[in-house]
């Protein structure tokens, strides 16, 4: 990129690029990853390609342990959203493999399903996991409106279900928290976490 602005700009206007096509095709080369060069998940922007396999749609928020990405899995334009969750280290990476360990266990609808993984993803462990919803359970309770107490009982029954579930399991959830748990649809459907 550098040299491409350089070679637009010299002082001598004999040695500059020809045109701002000639500009542009540059800017297009320096900005177009090499074939070995691996574009690491979090520093990725949207629209970015995650091992020609994962088009990253947004950023879904991250923890101690790893960020999520919402991505697309596939190149066509109905390929399923999916949720890649990044180890920010080889110590979280490690943690993530447990984790994958103990969601294969599991089978509930309010427990996120593992679709594949521990996988390598620009050099990171990750685990592709099914989407439970943009929105989180803090996401509602952020937003300050009375929310009916039919909802909040059916919300609490999910999780206290989820709870449940895991124990049966022998798996203690370290992070339960609003922030953790996702809704899926519209405010009337379950809660789901990961």
């Amino acid at each position: 990129l550098r040299e491409a602005i350089l070679a637009a700009t010299r002082p001598e206007v004999s040695n500059r690029l020809p045109d701002v096509a000639a500009f542009l095709a540059e800017l297009d080369k320096a900005m177009t990853p090499q074939a070995d060069e691996t574009t690491d998940p979090l520093d990725a922007g949207p629209g970015a390609v995650l091992d020609d396999r994962f088009e990253l749609v947004s950023r879904l928020g991250a923890g101690s342990t790893a960020v999520g990405l919402l991505v697309k899995d596939g190149p066509s334009d109905d390929a399923p959203q999916r949720v890649l969750k990044v180890a920010l280290d080889d110590s979280a990476g490690r943690r993530l493999d447990d984790e994958a360990e103990s969601l294969r266990r599991l089978t509930s609808p309010r427990i996120v399903k593992i679709i594949e993984g521990p996988l390598v993803v620009g050099g990171r462990r990750a685990l592709l996991l099914a989407s439970a919803g943009r929105e989180t359970l803090a996401t509602h309770l952020g937003n300050r409106e009375r929310l009916p107490l039919d909802l909040l009982e059916r919300w609490g029954t999910d999780l206290l279900e989820a709870v449940v579930t895991l124990g049966e399991a022998g798996i203690s959830h370290r992070d339960i928290k609003p922030a953790t748990p996702g809704g899926r649809g519209d405010r009337s459907k379950e809660v789901t976490g990961s």
